[in-house]
Formats: C-alpha cells, structure tokens, sequence
C-alpha cells in the first residue's frame, strides 16, 4: 500500500481540519471498525524506549490519580510520560523502536492511530511520529509526523488518519530513503517526541483503528533470536487481533550452520489457536556439549496461514557455544592499573571535564556498568570482583574511565615502559563489535577533556574468561573532534581508558564483566630511547620566541642529541593556518639540542618577527633529524603557530597580501604582486616593514585595471570617501575609481541567472584554472583521519580535454621512496583538493555541479561542498559547512546533502540522503543547492531523471544551536580514501579511482548595482596617497540593465574598479621598481575623513597654462590646473599664468572666470594629497 503525502502545509490544513471537525474532542468514543491494540500496559511491562529530557514508566491509576478513561472496563495502569523541554537538552521523547529482533509490522490496512491521553492542562505539544521503512530488512526508515497539542486537562480520545502525517522536517535519520511515500507496508516503530513546553502525561491502549474489519495476522515476534547450547530455543509467535475462529500456521525449521538431530531437534508441525486466543510459541531444544566448536544457526519458518493473514514468516536461531576456549599464554604482566576491589569513583558524564567511570552512547542506547563478585576468573579468590558491563549497540556505546583519586582533579599514569594492555574480559558471545580507546596526553593548560584517542577492535566472540593482550602498537588515533593534540601515543600521560561497542543492525546486547585491567609487555631496560617533539602543536605570540619542547619517551643513560631546522609548511597541517614565511614570520633558525643524562626534555628557541601587519595565525615547522643516542619518532615534527594580534588599518578593502587573489582583470590589464621593504627606495611612507603592492599593466592606447566584487554588501554610508597609495608614471592619463552601489535585488530562486561557472573546458592534463582554484597539500588527515595525501599534481587533478576536471586518487607503489608524510607515517594514496578560498566565495543563490561517481566500493569518499570565508579566524565548525554532494563508497545507493555548524557537526550534523536503490559507481549526476536567507534545499537529478528535492534545513532546524549560513562561502572538491566517515577500505576496492567534474555554476540574482565614478590624472611619477571624496562620485554614463537611480547612498556597496589609460612601456622612465608601463596599487581602504588638501612639492606652482590672451593677459589661461597651487600671477601676451591654491586657474586680472574654472575642477573629485615618497 503507498500513500503518497504531499507537502508538510497540506499535511497541517488536514489535521487542522480534523481538529475543527471534532475528531479529537475532550471526550470521545472509539473508533468503529478495527481497533488493534499495539500496548494497553495491564501487564505492568514496557518495552518503551527515551531519550533527552524525557522519561517514562508504568503508573497505576490509583496511584497516578486521573480516574479511568473507560466507565466499562477501567484501566488499571497507564504509561506516566513527563517531558521539560525548557532546560537543557531542549530535547526528548519516549516511543517504541521495532529494530533488532522485532521484525516491522505491516499497517497498511489501518486508518490511523489512536491513543488514550490525559493532559495536565500544561501549555505543551508532543508529536506522534512514525518510522516507515521501504523492506523489512531495511536499517534505515523515514519519519512521519503530526503535532498534537496536550489541550485541556483531562483523558481524550486522540485518533489520527495516516493522511495527517506528512514528511518530518525537524529530525531524519542520515540515509533515510526519503521516497515521498508513507508505505505503511514496513513500519519501524512509534515514537512520541516532546516539541514544546513541559508536562507531564499519561498514555493509554496505543492502538491502530480502520473503519472496515481488517484481517488479523499471524506471525513470530522475532526475527532473531540467541539461546545457549543445551537450552530450549523459545519463538513466540502472535495474532494480531484475537480471532472469533481458530487460527492454524504450519512450522518447520531450515539447517544453517547448525544441523538438525546434532545441534537441535527438527520441527515440522501445525500451531493452532483457539477462537479468543492471540499468544502461543514454538519450542526447539538444541544440544549441549562439551567441544569448543563455535556458534551454529538455524531458521524457524512459518507457512500456510489458515484463517489469519501470515505476517512476519521467519526467525533466525543463534545457538551460541558455552564451552570455553583456553586462554592462552600470558605475557609478563608488569602493573595492574584498576582490579576494581575498591568502590569505583562515579564521574558525571555533563560535568567538564568527567571524572571517574561513567558512560557515554548515542541515542536510545542505556549502557550499564557495577562491581559485582564473581570468582570464575582463572586465578581469582572467592570474594573476587569485577566490572559487569551491558551495553547495547542499538547505537555506539562506551565505557570510560578518567583516572582520578577523589573526583575532583585528574591523575595521569605513565605507561610508557609497557608493550601493551591487557585486561581478563568474560565474553558473552554476542558477537558484538567492541573496542577500547586510550585518553593520552592533553593540551597544555587544559580544562576539558580535549585527551587525544587512540583506539583498536576486537569482537565479543566468546564465552567465558579470556585474557585479551592489545599491543599499543595495533592502536590507532581516534579524532572525536575534541581538539586534542596530534604527537602520537606518548603514553607518558595518560589520562583515562574506555571500552565500548559500535552501532550494529540487528542489534545485540554485549553482558560481559572486565576484570585487572593490566600493563604487559617488555620491561624498561628492553624499551628503546625514542625521541620526538612533546606535543604535535605550539603556539607563540608573534614578535616572541617560539619554545619547541622536544622530550625522550624514558630518560637515558647517556646524553642525547638530535639536529633541528626551521621549514615553510608548504602543506596544510593539524593547525588549519596557512604558512608563515621564512625571515619575514620567523626567523630561519637550525643546530643541535643536547638532552642530559638522566633527564626527558629538551627546549629550542625560534624568533619570530613583529611585522604590524594584521593577518590570520600562520605555521611554520621544526622537523628534527639525526638523533646521538635515541632513535627518532617517523612523525618527529613540531608546527608552530604563531598568534597575530595586529590590529587591522581602518577601513582596509585590499592590501594585496595574498597575491592577486580574488582580483578581476579589465580590460587589457595583466595584473602581478611585488614585495617591497620599507628600506627600498621604492618603499612608500607608513608602509610595514615589508608589503606586497599590486602592479597594474596595460599596454597600448586602451584602458585597463582592475576590480573586486563583494560576495555580500559593505555598509560605507559612514565614510566620507576611499584612499589608496598609487605609484603613478606621471604621464597625465586619466585614472577613473568607480564604485558599484546599490542592495541586489531580491529574485525568486526560477528567475536567477548564471553569474559564475568554470565548464573545466581546458587542454587535457592541464591543472585547474588558477584564477579561482588552489591546490591544497598534505596529509595530516583532514580532521577525519582519512589516508590520502593531497598533491598540486596534475596527476591527481587536471582536465582531461573533454570538458571535465578529474580528481584521480592513485595508491603509492612504494611509500617509503616516495617522501610523503601522512599522520600515519609514508602515504599510501594520493589525491586532490581543490578550493576556491580568497578566489571565489559566494552567499546566496544556487550551486549546481555535475559529476560521474567513482566505483561504487567501501573506502572512497569525494564531495563537493563548502566551508564558511571565516574560517581562518573562528573555526570550524563555527564557520559553518555547506555539503552540496557527499558520496561515500559504503553506502554506493546514497547521496548525501549535510550542514555543520556549532552543536550539529560531525556526526550530529544535520542532512539527509536520497537513496536510489542501486550502486551509483560510474553513473553522472547532477547536484544543487539552493540557497536563501534563512533555508537551504538540496536536489539531485541523475542523467536522464527527474529532479529531486531530498533535504531542507532551516533556523529552526536546529535551533537551540546558531544558524551560521548567512555570509560568503567558499567551494571546495575532492576525493578522500577511508577515515572516520569513509570507513575501512573494502578489498574490492581499485585504484586509481575518478571523481569527474563537468561544471560547477553558480546562479544568482542580476547585478543591478549602479555605477558612480570619478577620476584623478596621473601626472607624477612616484608614490602619492590618494583620497577621493565621495560626494565627488558622479553616477557612470553606463549602468548595468535593472539599476536603480536613486543616488549614491553607499549602504549596500557591492565591489570597486580602479582603471587607468594605457601606457608605453617603451617611453617608461619612471623611477621606481614597477614593470616598464606599470603603474602600483597599495592599502585601497574606507576614510572616515578627508583631509585638507595639502601644498605638492616645490611650493605648489600651478599649472594654469599658458594664456591665451595679448597685452595683459585677462584672457584665462587653458591649461589642466589639475595640481593645487599657491602662486598667483599674471600672464602676458603669451601668458604662462599660474594657479592660485584654490585650484583657481587663470591668466590674470579675472578672478570670477577662475573661480567658475575651479568649481568646475573641483566637481572632477579628485583631492590629491601628497605625502613623502621613498626614504631618505
């Protein structure tokens, strides 16, 4: 059955509706027809799940005082439901979840559901929500839901039809398979969330109703199910409404691994129920031994229902060996950290940081833990005792112990002379995927739990007591996004250590006990020196020296030394920054630190330069080589930041600090940086020590220059005008500024149009167009402990020649001769990244990408996405993160649509997946985000289909958290191998693999901007600051189709031109260093004021020009006058008249045509105000 819901608003006026017609009313009677009972509580049992600031449990009316809702057949016991979602978390609900064994049950010949409810009266609402999977076997569902306000205190009736519900928007599970359809055929559970307010309720006979009489089923009430060998195996099988006549099904068992007459008795039979009966079960006994022969399974199968429809046809049997395995061989035990004979410091888990043994699990997932006796360990005394664990894997669950004396302050252990832990554990053979971690070192000064992780697997595969040996070899580092540090498994602080199991469908539950958690291994004299940095990152002020503490894993007999240099991070590194420069950042630094005898540490000191200039943090690198007396860490390397607290100059545009990043050419202009030092006789005055200027060439008789264009609007209403250094030639062109004003004009999303695209149209095996993509390196594992390492290779990233950028990630044929450093130690792939940062950032409108998937296997993972223009400066996820595509070779059907942002990132981030139901390696597809204040929509549309919209989000999406998607973004694509998301790599898995790209486009709104201009003449050669007014802006004679004309208001300015006329390079004889026809741009900024117009150089003769007039020359003089003056004179028959410092021009005697001259100077705009040039 599929009923197809339209949007949520229908859904809404539906209820609504149903509201008006009185359909739930204070008071009302049961439905017609059908009425199946899902959970009536009589029995006083639950199997109800919660979560968040909610809880629940059976309350005897009695007791909970509300009276019965039924005059004729009171109710006993009902399900007491209290919510407060005005404290943290802001979130919860109770329900029920038919995962794991249960199998999904089919409501596709219902109406509705219906529910008994009694408010408090409490100004509240809960939701019902129904979970709707595509199969039966399916691990993922949809969310359905309707809000129910509590209303009026008292019990009601609540009925609600299917048609009500409509496609949940607040909250869907990642993969979900979003079809549009509420099927009914699967449903995976029930669940009733708290929306608002705070209350507490009660729920009664949670039942589905039709108004037509609707066949009952018949059918098991698990679909898998475990007994120990030697036990009855016991499937209960349930009709789901009593029946007026008897109902039969035929049973019979299948062989799996387990075989009939050797591991369990056969079953072929008739079960039978009597009119009015609705429970019965099947019981197989299976056969007890004494051999260690493993698990065995087997299948019930029921068949040729009589009088009931048949439903859920068929239960799995685990028969689960109890006979012991033997140990094993130990190896020397060196140190038991916890035997758990003293009562266990309890931690809380909200507390910062935790302290003591306490729990942590994702949602639905309850892990518990408690000392208990148990003497069965090999070796233990009768009054022994140990850590019984039960934990889930519905969802990831962990155990944890921060080590701490009292709870109040954290102890570290050293366990760095050890190989290895080790720990007695009694399996329960679940078969449950477990793991421990280790919490090591912490950042210095630390007051959270910021421990870095470092993890391994193991399975619970066992029954019985087994010792387990984990070499600390075999871990590896866990990033959880806790900021911790990034130096390795030091071992010498330990802070903590954490045993849990992952998530698992159909789940299991793990009941096992742990017991003398030990250190083993190779003692310390057979332990070997190694030397390494102390921790992975330093921070330094800059202008201060760097401290880089290198430290020894034990101290030696012996001095220790080891050489150290300075390096440029060329690649990106744990530290996010971009990478300083040598001698300009810090200060080239390389020789030898000597560790005494006896002692662990060691300290290197590296200056770093004060430079004024206000800029983003920036790392650079101490790598250490050549170790006397120790062996070296592979991952012996030290990135320093360095911490910037320059404040920025006011009103700053562009300091051309990067390069010409994010410049537009016009024109014939060809566009180049230079740095200069304030030594330099080419150095302009107030400049910082060095500064990168921008050279601006245009050749011939045209004109050129550049421009910027803001991703979003700059407020200078409170400006009085913009300034810039220019290095003119003094050849008398023109120079024009213009500056585009006006807020854009809103356009619904069907009337934007293209304003940026890169169709990737260039030669085969050329790189990405410098223009708007940088290549990014490095392989420090992106935050995600993925395995490649990213080149600026056209290897790994280049056009192919037919319209298509490639991202190719390759396996390396020998890592060790290939010199790449990944986190792990020699790169074993590589592939690109390529992003438009400082280049092309766009707030608003829609990006749409095109692209052919790579083979469709676990541990690829390429995305199209973006991340926040803050990023540098507040972080991620603050910045916040667009994902326009995500594909993850794990999950081939799936495409993914995501946000991160603060408090929703990670693995709580908010998104979506559109499932195809196919493996979509190789397939072409298209991907888009439309973007709008305050709601972003993904869509995907594959070759030759429909357009999808599979995922919104929005504020209240995920609200109590910041909406952090309302400024510029920049692109990013790439192809990433395995890590946390991407997973283990599947052995199927090829390389090299492609990501083709055929275009990226970015549409948005019209540039409606209107144009102002003014201009100033180039007539010296040499550094001037220039101010021009903006009062002094006229509106350009060309304006762009749609541009208003209301004037230069200057509150929503969308970018800036500076154009300037062509030049000879030939005739170039201006003294400085700038190309032959160039002339040089610095600090373009905002001016809060305009200064007074100051005298030029040489006292300021004017250039009136020469009169025009005979004899006494009141004829006025011609020329430019464009330079202030402070002369005044008369011309002669020939009549060389200077200006006056008005900027007055004239030829003497005629004061009001010069002064009609001057205002009319003065409306050209230009203000020149010269400052020193050069140095002395």
């Amino acid at each position: 059955m599929r009923r197809i819901i339209g949007l949520r608003a229908v859904a809404a006026a539906a209820l609504a509706s149903l509201l008006g017609a009185g359909l739930v009313p204070t008071a009302a009677t049961a439905a017609e027809g059908t009425v199946t009972t899902l959970y009536d509580y009589e029995t006083g049992d639950s199997t109800h799940i919660q979560w968040g600031a909610a809880g629940a449990g059976i309350q005897p009316v009695a007791e909970a005082g509300t009276g019965s809702w039924s005059d004729t057949e009171p109710n006993e016991r009902v399900l007491s439901y209290g919510f407060d979602l005005t404290a943290d978390p802001f979130f919860g609900g109770v329900g029920y979840e038919f995962t794991g064994g249960a199998p999904a049950q089919d409501w596709s010949a219902y109406d509705g559901v219906q529910f008994w409810m009694h408010s408090d009266g409490a100004d509240a609402t809960i939701q019902v929500e129904i979970l709707d999977a595509v199969s039966g076997s399916s691990a993922v569902h949809d969310r359905w839901d309707v809000d129910v306000p509590l209303g009026a205190a008292g019990w009601r009736l609540v009925q609600l039809p299917f048609s009500a519900f409509s496609y949940g928007t607040d909250y869907q599970d990642s993969g979900a398979p979003a079809d549009g359809t509420l099927d009914l055929d699967f449903v995976r559970g029930l669940l009733f969330p708290a929306v608002s307010g705070k209350a507490t309720i009660k729920l009664d006979e949670v039942s589905l109703y039709a108004g037509a009489d609707v066949a009952p089923s018949i059918g098991v009430t698990t679909t898998s199910l475990s007994v120990t060998e030697g036990e009855d195996a016991v499937i209960p099988v349930r009709l789901s409404a009593a029946s007026a006549s008897e109902v039969t099904v035929s049973v019979s068992t299948e062989d799996g691994s387990a075989v009939a007459g050797t591991d369990y008795t056969a079953v072929t039979e008739t079960l039978t129920l009597a009119a009015g009966e609705q429970d019965a079960q099947i019981t197989i006994p299976t056969t007890g031994d004494d051999v260690a022969e493993g698990n065995r399974s087997f299948a019930v199968v029921l068949s040729d229902a009589s009088g009931a429809t048949l439903g859920a046809s068929r239960a799995e049997i685990l028969i689960r060996d109890d006979d012991e395995v033997a140990a094993g061989e130990l190896s020397l035990l060196t140190d038991v950290v916890e035997d758990f004979e003293a009562e266990l410091v309890l931690g809380d888990p909200a507390a910062v940081p935790p302290l003591g043994w306490f729990s942590a699990q994702g949602a639905g997932n309850v892990p518990t833990f408690e000392r208990s006796v148990d003497a069965g360990r090999p070796g233990a005394g009768s009054d022994n005792d140990v850590l019984a664990l039960s934990m889930n894997t519905a969802s990831w669950a962990v155990v944890i112990d921060t080590f701490t004396e009292d709870g109040s302050s954290w102890q570290t252990q050293d366990w760095s002379d050890a190989r290895g832990v080790g720990f007695w554990m009694r399996g329960s053979n679940s078969g449950a995927p477990m793991f421990v971690d280790l919490l090591d070192n912490r950042n210095p000064d630390s007051t959270v739990d910021d421990a870095e992780r470092f993890s391994v697997r193991f399975v619970d595969d066992w029954s019985g007591w087994r010792f387990v040996e984990l070499p600390f070899a075999d871990f590896t580092r866990k990033n959880i996004g806790n900021g911790a540090p990034d130096d390795g498994l030091t071992l010498t602080e330990m802070h903590g250590f954490g045993i849990g199991v992952e998530q698992t469908s159909p789940a299991v539950t793990a009941d096992i006990a742990i017991d003398d958690i030990t250190l083993v291994g190779a003692s310390d004299a057979n332990r070997p020196v190694v030397i390494n940095t102390a921790r992975a990152i330093f921070t330094v002020a800059e202008g201060e020296d760097a401290e880089v503490t290198v430290r020894l894993t034990r101290a030696a007999d012996a001095d220790v030394t080891v050489d150290f240099t300075t390096e440029e991070a060329t690649d990106r590194t744990s530290t996010e920054d971009p990478s300083a420069t040598a001698d300009r950042d810090y200060v080239t630094t390389s020789g030898t630190v000597t560790i005494p005898a006896g002692e662990r540490d060691a300290t290197i000191t590296v200056p770093t330069i004060a430079d004024g200039k206000a800029e983003v943090d920036e790392t650079f690198l101490v790598r250490l080589s050549n170790p006397v007396g120790a062996e070296l860490n592979p991952l012996a390397l030290a990135r320093v930041s360095i911490v910037d607290a320059d404040p920025a100059i006011p009103g700053i545009i562009d300091d051309f600090e990067k390069g010409t990043a994010g410049l537009d050419p016009v024109g014939a202009a060809t566009l180049s940086t230079r740095e200069i030092a304030e030594t330099d006789a080419d150095a302009y005055a107030d400049q910082d020590r060095w500064d990168n200027v921008l050279d601006v060439t245009v050749g011939g008789d045209g004109t050129g220059g550049f421009g910027r264009t803001f991703p979003e609007p700059r407020d200078m209403s409170d400006q009085a005008g913009l300034g810039f250094w220019f290095q003119g030639q003094g050849d008398g062109g023109e120079v024009t500024v213009r500056v585009q004003d006006g807020e854009p004009v809103a356009a619904a999303s069907e009337d934007w149009e293209l304003r940026w695209s890169d169709e990737f149209d260039a030669a085969a095996g050329t790189p990405a167009d410098p223009r708007y993509w940088t290549y990014e390196t490095g392989g420090w594992g992106w935050g995600n402990d993925e395995l490649q390492y990213y080149t600026d290779s056209t290897d790994n990233a280049a056009h192919d020649g037919e319209g298509n950028m490639v991202i190719t990630t390759r396996a390396v044929e020998d890592p060790a001769a290939a010199g790449l450093e990944c986190w792990y130690g020699d790169c074993e792939y590589t592939s690109a990244r390529l992003v438009t940062e400082d280049k092309l950032e766009v707030k608003h409108g829609r990006i749409e990408a095109r692209a052919q998937m790579p083979d469709g296997e676990a541990g690829i993972w390429p995305a199209i996405w973006s991340l926040g223009n803050d990023f540098r400066e507040v972080g991620w996820p603050r910045t916040g993160e667009i994902d326009i595509m995500e594909f993850v070779g794990k999950l081939p059907e799936e495409i993914f649509g995501t946000i991160h942002g603060p408090g929703y990132s990670g693995g709580q981030a908010y998104g979506n997946t559109y499932d195809f139901g196919e493996n979509l390696g190789g397939q072409w597809l298209t991907f888009s985000v439309e973007w709008e204040e305050g709601e972003i929509r993904w869509y995907v549309q594959r070759d030759g289909g429909e357009e999808i919209l599979f995922h919104t989000a929005t504020p209240e999406d995920v609200a109590p958290s910041d909406w952090v998607y309302e400024h510029p973004f920049f692109l990013i694509m790439n192809m990433a191998v395995g890590g946390n998301f991407g997973g283990p790599l599947a052995d199927t898995l090829t390389f090299p693999q492609e990501l083709k790209v055929d275009y990226i486009r970015v549409f948005q709104g019209p540039d409606t901007a209107e144009r102002f201009e003014t201009t100033f003449v180039d007539d010296e050669a040499g550094w001037r600051f220039v101010e021009l007014p903006f009062e002094a802006f006229d509106r350009a004679a060309e304006q762009p189709d749609g541009a208003a004309d209301d004037g230069f208001g200057r509150t929503a300015v969308t970018g800036y031109e500076i154009l300037v006329e062509g030049t000879d390079a030939a005739a170039d004889a201006a003294p400085f260093a700038a190309a032959d026809g160039a002339v040089s741009v610095d600090r373009v900024q905002t001016l809060a004021e305009i200064s007074d117009p100051t005298p030029g150089p040489g006292d300021g003769d004017g250039d009136g020009g020469p009169g025009d007039g005979d004899g006494d020359g009141s004829t006025p003089g011609t020329g430019s006058g464009s330079t202030p003056g402070t002369g005044t004179g008369t011309g002669t028959g020939t009549g060389s008249g200077t200006g006056s410092g008005d900027l007055a021009v004239t030829g003497g005697g005629n004061g009001l045509v010069g002064a009609m001259i001057a205002a009319l100077l003065l409306l050209l705009g230009a203000v020149l105000v010269r400052r020193k040039v050069g140095r002395a």
